[in-house]
């Protein structure tokens, strides 16, 4: 009967031992996760493809609206000196080169044909950034289709041009 007793002592301690062991082991792991997704999310950011591309698509729209801002100032300006000089309003648009040379001139028509310019731009720019993008993403359907678009608005240019 002691023997019997002396094993059921024995049994107790090591189950007692063992669950305080677990326990201990349990709240090293519990902390150990804590501090790990505290200190992990301060120290270091995973910077996912959705990121870049969201920050992409975000500098892809400050294109359009400062080609569009730059446009509207150089036809206000335009504008403003035409209606102060009292000229009548151009009916063609210089090419780059005799635009540039007329706004530096202060000739009105340059600053007109420069906002014009600009204006035509800006969604080319914003075309070949969305292509970059999808190049980025390697989304291959979407580089051919916006690689299309790109190739007609530039033949467009080019024919316009003649």
């Amino acid at each position: 009967m002691k023997a019997t007793h002396s094993l059921w002592a024995v049994t107790q301690m090591f189950r007692q031992s063992l669950s305080a062991w677990l326990t201990q082991r349990w709240v090293e792991a519990t902390e150990r996760f804590r501090r790990g997704v505290s200190t992990g999310l301060t120290r270091r950011k995973r910077v996912s493809a959705l990121t870049i591309t969201r920050d992409l698509n975000e500098m892809v729209h400050r294109v359009l609206v400062v080609g569009l801002l730059i446009s509207a100032l150089f036809m206000l300006i335009g504008l403003a000196m035409d209606l102060l000089l009292h000229h009548t309003l151009p009916t063609t648009v210089f090419p780059p080169a005799e635009a540039i040379r007329r706004a530096i001139s202060l000739r009105p028509s340059g600053f007109l044909s420069l906002g014009l310019l600009t204006l035509i731009l800006t969604p080319l720019l914003r075309v070949v950034g969305s292509l970059l993008i999808f190049a980025w993403e390697r989304d291959g359907r979407y580089v051919i289709i916006t690689a299309l678009v790109l190739i007609v608005m530039v033949v467009s240019l080019w024919i316009g041009q003649a």
